[in-house]
């Protein structure tokens, strides 16, 4: 009889296991609002192993909203900007609607914080989309940057205890590490792409953001943007993830490391050194943007800077880049 209960038990764990791993698997939607873009990401997610299976659309506009908010006279954002965001967000959401999303849910950050009518015009945009949007504090995006990294990583070669995640948008800047069990370290600024562009307009070339909207080219400006850098590195990167740093791997995530960066330094590899930065941006720092080439030549050089001074401030020699977003998190997210 014991014989015949183990076969019977046997037959049905069989059959069940990849029913069950079948079941958490789904095809959702996300979208990243970000300060200077709009992304969205389309995927086949494994939710109870917390992993991405395939991408099957990847989509990425430049909406300059951190811009318009430095131009806005009352601190918000204006129906211009407002109208452009959403027609880009319908036209995505058109495109997905192909791949039949069983979730859709959509993040926006630190643009839609400072602004006085950021939280309005989320809930605008949700509800003409008919999805869940919402604005998130900068805590939650440096853990959807994190949980983005960990759906793609192999942690036998590179676990949590082994890698500091480093994320840059275009209003925004996060670092994050984290050992099990104990408390995570965190760096949360203001200081990224698109506000370290115009720090560098407004207080290096002393012009006006509502006439200005590039700084190239840099020239003799070069040194003391990486100083800008470096300076803010060492005042607000907290001592205790500074330590984390030398002795981690630091993986870079978003489109400043992979795109941006890499693209100007011409690699082909999933990494860069700080040796590369320094040779790139003081050959693109004498470029103009018609010299420049992409949808955000205005930030680029001013990025190569930003990345530049703070791994020279803390101590980066080489950061590993790792193909990912805050989408991989938001489509994760339950």
């Amino acid at each position: 009889m014991k014989h015949y209960l183990y076969l019977i038990l046997a037959f049905t764990f069989t059959i069940s296991a990849p029913a069950f791993a079948k079941n958490c698997q789904e095809v959702r939607l996300g979208f990243d609002i970000g300060s200077g873009s709009t992304k969205m990401m389309v995927a086949k997610v494994d939710y109870c192993h917390k992993k991405v299976l395939e991408v099957l659309l990847n989509e990425s506009k430049p909406i300059s909203y951190n811009e318009d908010l430095e131009k806005s006279t009352d601190g918000n954002l204006s129906p211009a900007i407002i109208e452009k965001g959403l027609a880009a967000l319908t036209e995505m959401q058109a495109k997905a609607k192909t791949f039949k999303p069983k979730k859709s849910y959509g993040v926006a950050t630190s643009v839609f914080r400072k602004s006085k009518n950021g939280k309005d015009v989320i809930k605008g945009f949700a509800k003409k989309l008919k999805i869940r949007l919402e604005v998130i504090d900068q805590e939650e995006e440096a853990t959807l940057g994190y949980l983005s990294v960990m759906s793609l990583m192999d942690e036998k070669t590179l676990g949590p205890k082994n890698m500091v995640v480093w994320d840059i948008g275009g209003g925004s800047m996060q670092m994050f590490s984290q050992d099990e069990g104990k408390k995570a370290q965190k760096y949360l600024g203001d200081l990224a792409s698109v506000t370290f562009k115009n720090m560098v307009i407004e207080v290096l070339e002393g012009k006006s953001l509502e006439t200005t909207s590039s700084p190239n080219p840099i020239g003799d400006k070069r040194d003391q943007a990486l100083a800008l850098a470096r300076s803010y590195a060492r005042i607000h990167v907290p001592a205790d993830l500074k330590a984390d740093i030398h002795e981690r791997t630091v993986v870079g995530v978003g489109g400043v490391h992979s795109h941006s960066i890499r693209g100007q330094i011409g690699t082909k590899e999933m990494k860069y050194t700080l040796e590369e930065l320094d040779k790139a941006s003081k050959l693109q720092a004498k470029k103009s943007d018609a010299e420049l080439t992409g949808d955000y030549r205005s930030t680029d050089v001013t990025n190569l800077l930003l990345v530049q001074g703070f791994m020279e401030a803390l101590g980066i020699k080489e950061v590993k880049v790792v193909n990912a977003t805050l989408l991989q998190g938001v489509v994760l997210k339950n």
